[in-house]
């Protein structure tokens, strides 16, 4: 199911977006998973 498929639907994102961050990563890690999880997020809800 791709997200931009469904107008109109409202999700959420909040275990997509921790999965993979933790307080002993350095803040460049904790940073780039973070990004890493947007940025997958985004790539879902845009496909089509």
């Amino acid at each position: 199911m791709r997200l931009a498929q469904n107008t109109g639907i409202i999700a959420s994102f909040s275990r997509a977006l921790t999965e993979g961050l933790s307080a002993q990563q350095s803040d460049a890690e904790f940073n780039a998973a973070l990004s890493e999880a947007i940025e997958a997020i985004h790539k879902a809800s845009v496909s089509g």
